[in-house]
């Protein structure tokens, strides 16, 4: 038996969870929150202690480390040789290259992460599990890719998965919820908030606002599971820091007397990784690394202490890791053409239109404050075993709730057990 299993009448039946990324643990309080502060001083919950990464579904849904669902953005691949329209394309301007990738990427959905130049591009596999706007099971399975879940476990029939990072649809989330006979387990990922925190939220009155907004949807979708006798499991996986600072990390790299057949980077907004082809290579980044003081280097076997155990370095040789606040600006997913797409479609990112830099973020180390989570059962029945759990027992931890056990093949335990008698 793995972890605590709830069995017979101390389980439950049918349960939704929600989740919402973005939902800071220090923002939570009677006056912003009074529904969601009111349930954690009243409902058994526990701190999440998260991965150094903006994205953690992966984790979540498969209750693995990343080394082994192997979903941790990109992975370098080998590269033979270049074929003549390659070489002739890697002539043109990184501009004119990334401009033709973006719109093909919005003309046609493919070509993911399509702000790399070709030239670095292709020496990526990209792993990612990434939505915008709405996203249902059948584009989880899709993007898992193969890659066991809990969905799995319960079954692709009896297992619904909702994604939408749109604040105007709680109500349609809240409506759709409880409302499918044969389904044991629904997954809400309301992102809407993550993506305000990103690009919006910029004052306390914006702070109240939004946060008010989830708070009614909270209230709103667990009267829901109330009246539908469903459980409800309420879990953020990070807040968002204020960006206050940021380094221009490809400048650094460009000023480099360093050829670029001996390297490769890959630059996320708070997180930098290297592939070093020579020794040269690899003394010069790490001594350039060295003098910026906004951020931490750390090798793939320093990762380990932090959950990320990959044993070679085909996800990352060195990581360099952002202090909060910090950002790594320009960073690969930045274009002016994508900032206005995104900026005159989508009212919750139009700042991008006259600020390309991100409001806040998140990715950073773990132990910072930004960067925890929280699970909430909201059932005062059940009681967890510890004050602190990972990602991966949010899945475990789901599948006990339900009276299931855990397949061996996770790497969580699962958490939270009825409470004893006295």
């Amino acid at each position: 038996m793995r972890g605590l299993i709830l069995v017979g009448l101390h389980c439950m039946n049918k349960l939704v969870f929600c989740l919402i990324p973005g939902l800071d643990l220090r923002k939570i309080s009677p006056d912003q929150t009074p529904y969601i502060a009111e349930l954690l001083s009243s409902q058994p919950w526990a701190t999440v202690k998260t991965l150094p990464s903006p994205e953690h579904l992966s984790t979540i849904v498969t209750g693995m480390k990343p080394h082994r669902h192997q979903i941790w953005q990109t992975r370098l691949r080998e590269i033979s040789g270049r074929s003549l329209s390659q070489c002739v394309v890697d002539t043109l301007p990184d501009f004119m290259t990334t401009t033709a990738q973006a719109v093909i990427h919005q003309l046609l959905g493919c070509c993911d992460v399509p702000t790399i130049p070709p030239r670095r591009r292709r020496a990526f596999d990209f792993r990612r599990l990434k939505f915008r706007g709405r996203a249902n099971t059948r584009d989880l399975l899709e993007q898992l890719n193969g890659v066991k879940s809990i969905v799995d476990v319960v079954g692709k029939d009896r297992c619904r998965y909702r994604f939408s990072d749109r604040a105007s649809d709680a109500p349609r989330l809240v409506a759709e919820a409880c409302e499918e006979e044969g389904v044991d387990l629904e997954f809400v990922q309301f992102h809407a908030l993550d993506m305000l925190g990103h690009w919006q939220i910029d004052s306390p009155e914006e702070f109240r606002r939004y946060y008010g907004m989830v708070d009614g949807f909270v209230r709103e979708l667990h009267r829901k599971c109330e009246a539908k006798r469903f459980g409800l499991v309420l879990m953020t996986d990070h807040g968002q820091e204020r960006v206050s600072t940021s380094v221009d990390l490809g400048r650094l790299i460009r000023r480099l007397d360093i050829p670029r057949s001996e390297f490769a980077y890959y630059l996320q907004p708070v997180m930098a990784r290297f592939w070093f082809h020579s020794e040269r290579a690899g003394m010069a980044i790490s001594q350039m690394l060295s003098e910026v003081k906004q951020g931490i280097a750390m090798s793939y076997e320093e990762m380990h202490c932090l959950g990320v155990e990959f044993t070679g370095p085909e996800f990352g040789e060195l990581y360099f890791i952002a202090e909060p606040g910090c950002l790594f600006f320009p960073h690969d997913f930045h274009h002016p053409l994508v900032n206005f797409v995104f900026g005159m479609k989508d009212w919750q990112q139009r700042n991008r239109l006259w600020n390309p830099r991100h409001i806040a973020y998140h990715g950073y180390l773990p132990q910072h404050e930004c960067e925890k989570g929280f699970m909430a059962v909201l059932d005062d029945r059940y009681e967890p075993d510890s004050t602190v759990i990972s990602l991966v027992d949010i899945a475990p931890s789901l599948l006990g709730l339900l009276g299931r056990e855990p397949p061996d093949w996770m790497d969580g335990t699962s958490r939270f057990a009825k409470r004893q008698p006295m």
